[in-house]
């Protein structure tokens, strides 16, 4: 075979080899393509995990509490019979402030002030999970002079008295949350779902909000 023969068969080797190496890039990425969408596809007909709480019962000895000393820890509501730990909220990817993980944990928004503090301070809770009342199912039955506590990490103690509660759209409820009544000093807003539930955006329609005051 002479050398002009063996160039040319070794050129042609690798024209084959280089496209049958486009072929397989090609098929590959058209698969990974395919199988992100329907990964997609699938994933948009079901409800984010992050908007199912927990229903898991919490106790003193299934929860451990994480937070410093100055952090709210536990609200008692003993008017409507209800209570729990706090978390800390933070703002979520539709940037709307987090919902706590469990119907029983209530949340601190942690960009507002720490309840008792001056300024408005926020503590949201589930009305309900699937099958079971929340946090603050029972929120829309507070009273005008309805007093409840917040107690913190360092084991101080706060109480507030209830001034007012409203039941507004949801999508108007951003602004009344974080309203600062100029009578109040030490404000601390409340709030939860309410309304009608929506089974395809898996949302209530209204929103229950409570301000009450340091005292």
């Amino acid at each position: 075979m002479t050398e002009n023969k063996k160039r040319k068969i070794i050129h042609q080797n690798k024209k084959l080899l280089t496209y049958l190496f486009v072929v397989f890039l090609s098929a590959s990425i058209a698969f990974l393509w395919l199988a992100a969408g329907k990964n997609t596809n699938q994933a948009s007909n079901k409800p984010p995990q992050s908007t199912i709480p927990s229903e898991t019962p919490i106790n003193d000895k299934t929860y451990k509490w994480r937070g410093k000393p100055e952090d709210p820890k536990y609200i008692q509501l003993p008017t409507i019979n209800s209570g729990g730990f706090i978390e800390k909220m933070d703002i979520d990817k539709e940037n709307q402030i987090e919902s706590p993980g469990n119907i029983s944990l209530a949340g601190w928004y942690v960009y507002s002030k720490r309840p008792g503090q001056v300024g408005v301070s926020i503590i949201d809770g589930h009305v309900d999970g699937t099958s079971k009342p929340g946090i603050f199912f029972k929120l829309k039955d507070l009273k005008k002079g309805n007093v409840f506590t917040v107690e913190f990490g360092n084991g101080k103690i706060e109480k507030f008295s209830v001034k007012s509660l409203i039941i507004i759209d949801a999508k108007k409820a951003v602004e009344k949350l974080f309203y600062k009544d100029p009578s109040i000093e030490r404000q601390l807003n409340l709030i939860t779902c309410g309304g009608s539930f929506d089974r395809i955006t898996h949302s209530y329609s209204k929103r229950i909000i409570v301000f009450s005051e340091a005292i």
